[in-house]
């Protein structure tokens, strides 16, 4: 299978952030995901030990607080100085169910 530009720069734009933001314990993954219309959503994950948030989360929450009506695709990066974790698979769910409910 051969990457898309567009999708090699969605990976590059989750790149980005992840190097000027993901700089401390808390903050080790980083999501860029693009809309139907083209924009790209991007988020960092937050991690804290009473509970924390996965960075295609925070990506969803943020893509409807900005009136996104659809997203077509969504990368995440980690960084060399935190653990990294699958997807989270529930993402694509919560937006099926979020985007129903919050539109």
């Amino acid at each position: 299978m051969t990457m898309r530009d567009t999708d090699r720069a969605l990976v590059q734009a989750a790149s980005a952030v992840a190097k000027l933001r993901c700089r401390s314990a808390a903050h080790t993954l980083a999501t860029a995901a693009r809309t139907a219309d083209g924009r790209v959503v991007s988020a960092v994950n937050v991690v804290h030990p009473t509970a924390g948030a996965c960075p295609e989360v925070v990506a969803l929450g943020t893509a409807v607080t900005q009136g996104v009506g659809e997203l077509e695709t969504m990368v995440t990066v980690g960084t060399a100085a935190g653990p990294w974790s699958p997807p989270a698979t529930p993402a694509a769910d919560s937006w099926a169910t979020c985007s129903r409910r919050c539109a």
